[in-house]
């Protein structure tokens, strides 16, 4: 049983989504009633976002498989922790997630990794993308793509250097260790080094796989974007992508991450009563 806590933070945490989506899907109704050749760019662009969706949670179940959460359990974590994540800016929403998996596995540092190798392996194919779109259109690097590179590159060195460094730090201060402080900087070390363990167990034999499953749903969010533009009776150029991205990570108004954001939320909102109505019926059908 999850405690009273849990259940307080998801209900303030969904009544302060509310607002993020009050504007959104405010203005993704009005430009979509503007429009009356719709229909098509829309099935598109709905069958694109549930790829997307589709393949980043066939990632994440990847990444947490050996852990054998359930799949129901999994699918309805997935889409609560989406549907946040979908509208908080800057990613804040992530936070939300490590939480609640936290929560899930009753330990935080599982939950933090967790989230963290998903955000670095799909970043990596994003950061090809914008960087691909950025020089093509031979724009200024964004702030974005400034702050997705100095993420993988400090992640990525981290992993490569951590096992020599962790040796290296063992075994000086086991030979010198003449004080509390010593002791727990080595304690410390090693605690350190039972996070980086446990993310090398996360990923262990699966970095192929998680490469190409990332990149195969930005190339989808990159044609459901296409799909949007070119049925709004634009042409599509790469700027188009950096700039969605870059609301993305901002919470800038944006009307296609706005039109994203109502065909996404009602994607998910039905996937969730699918989903909890079948928790629901379960738990009936057992009392």
């Amino acid at each position: 049983m999850k405690s009273k806590k849990y259940y307080s933070i998801n209900i303030t945490v969904f009544l302060m989504a509310i607002l993020f989506f009050y504007h959104a899907i405010g203005t993704g109704i009005r430009l979509l009633y503007l429009k009356d050749d719709w229909n098509m760019v829309l099935f598109l662009g709905t069958f694109f976002a549930i790829l997307v969706y589709g393949i980043k949670a066939l990632r994440l179940y990847i990444i947490l498989l050996e852990k054998r959460l359930a799949l129901a359990s999994f699918i309805r974590l997935y889409i609560k922790t989406t549907l946040i994540n979908l509208v908080f800016p800057f990613k804040l929403g992530e936070i939300f997630r490590m939480y609640c998996y936290g929560i899930e596995f009753k330990n935080y540092k599982r939950g933090f990794l967790l989230i963290l190798i998903d955000r670095y392996f799909d970043t990596l194919p994003l950061l090809l993308l914008l960087l691909v779109s950025t020089i093509g259109e031979k724009n200024q690097v964004s702030g974005v793509v400034a702050v997705l590179c100095v993420f993988i590159i400090l992640v990525t060195v981290f992993y490569w250097i951590f096992p020599s460094t962790y040796k290296y730090l063992n075994r000086f201060l086991i030979m010198n260790i003449e004080s509390d402080r010593g002791i727990l900087a080595l304690d410390m070390i090693r605690k350190a080094q039972n996070w980086y363990l446990y993310a090398k167990e996360l990923i262990r034999g699966r970095e192929a796989i998680l490469l190409v499953l990332s990149g195969c749903a930005w190339l989808a969010e990159y044609a459901m974007l296409y799909s949007l533009v070119i049925g709004s009776g634009r042409i599509f150029k790469a700027e188009n992508f950096v700039s969605y991205m870059n609301a993305v990570f901002t919470g800038k108004s944006n009307e296609y991450v706005d039109i994203y954001i109502c065909m996404s939320g009602l994607i998910l909102a039905v996937c969730a009563g699918f989903a909890y109505g079948r928790l629901w019926f379960v738990k009936k059908e057992r009392s």
